[in-house]
């Protein structure tokens, strides 16, 4: 586990995932600290933790099985932080759960949660949302907007420390495709394919071989890219060529190889669809769409059928092809090419959706929708 930067900061990389190369307005699962929400034929289910409202179902209930979150029937994709969530809906974003640093982009911070899907703005032209610990970015078209705590500069170098409660465009000159949160530091790729970096340093989450904050996007090397995705104090992304790629905190095996921090990407061996991280592991889908997990498994997260922690991707059996996949702290969810969701790991608090409340470790994909 990484040194403290607080449990309690915990990011869930919810759905960061694609087609050729999944993106994220098209996945349909994102995991939250202790918590899951799914969208399928359009209708939005969440289950587990709730403690700030972040199920969306209008209490703080605890639910252990996947529970409808209103009426509708267009959302399209969701995307979970710590203890909020955001989704799309016909191109309109709605955010709820904890608001204590503008993540759920009202304008205020007066309301500590919201129980309710709340509206973000007006704007009914969002393509993307991602959802960080207590900050969120989202894209309309081809702009970038974040919002919520600007923990080491990740919402604009001219308001660090304090908190950012409405949408604010992030280089407006320039166009961006992708764009994925960490717990405090963010990565986006531009339409040219170029990716850039930015926040918090310390493990070399950046990847600008240094350990330096970074206060405004920054290139980083040359290569073209197709995905990346981010978590706690960790970057993995996937080149054009489709080689996978991981650099910063090492200590909980996220990089593949050894427990030692990388200041710039390491390769993952292997060809890749996609890469995404939870706090104490990471999963990718291969190019054959076979799903490959690897770091702690103290909790069963990495869904082999044992606890034992891997240093090297361990295959995930699904009984069809992997679409997206979305980790938590100590539990993963995936969806198949046939639509139906699995979770696996731990199952404290209900994230694991499969209706029971004394399971504590599920330890391979048990399907829950």
């Amino acid at each position: 586990m990484l040194p403290t930067l607080k449990r309690a900061m915990a990011v869930a990389v919810a759905v960061l995932t694609t087609t050729a190369v999944l993106t994220p307005a098209q996945a349909s699962i994102g995991s939250g600290d202790q918590s899951a929400c799914a969208t399928k034929a359009g209708v939005l289910y969440c289950w587990g933790a709730n403690l700030k409202g972040q199920l969306g179902l209008g209490d703080t209930i605890t639910r252990h099985a996947p529970t409808q979150v209103g009426t509708a029937t267009n959302w399209t994709s969701v995307n979970g932080g710590f203890f909020h969530m955001c989704a799309i809906k016909s191109k309109t974003l709605w955010c709820w759960g904890q608001n204590d640093y503008g993540e759920l982009g009202q304008g205020t911070t007066s309301t500590a949660a919201s129980s309710t899907t709340l509206r973000v703005g007006t704007a009914a032209d969002w393509k993307q949302v991602s959802a960080g610990g207590s900050t969120t970015c989202g894209l309309r078209g081809k702009k970038l907007w974040c919002w919520g705590r600007n923990f080491n500069y990740m919402v604009g170098p001219t308001d660090l420390g304090t908190e950012v409660t409405t949408p604010t465009p992030i280089r407006r000159d320039v166009n961006w495709k992708h764009v994925s949160v960490g717990i405090s530091h963010v990565c986006a790729i531009r339409t040219n394919k170029r990716l850039y970096c930015w926040g918090s340093n310390t493990w070399g989450a950046v990847g600008d071989g240094t350990t330096t904050v970074v206060s405004a996007p920054k290139r980083i090397g040359s290569s073209r890219w197709l995905d990346v995705g981010t978590g706690y104090g960790v970057t993995c992304g996937v080149k054009t060529n489709k080689t996978g790629w991981c650099w910063g905190y090492g200590g909980s095996g996220h990089l593949t190889g050894s427990y030692d921090n990388a200041l710039t990407p390491r390769q993952v061996p292997g060809t890749w669809r996609t890469i995404h991280i939870g706090q104490t592991a990471t999963c990718g889908i291969k190019r054959d769409r076979s799903l490959w997990c690897w770091g702690s498994n103290n909790a069963g997260q990495l869904g082999n059928g044992t606890t034992i922690s891997s240093l090297t991707p361990v295959h995930v059996a699904l009984p069809a092809g992997a679409k997206s996949v979305s980790l938590g702290f100590h539990h993963t969810c995936a969806e198949t090419m046939t639509r139906e969701v699995y979770c696996w790991g731990s199952d404290s608090t209900g994230q694991i959706g499969n209706g029971t409340a004394t399971s504590t470790q599920v330890l391979t994909p048990t399907r829950v929708l």
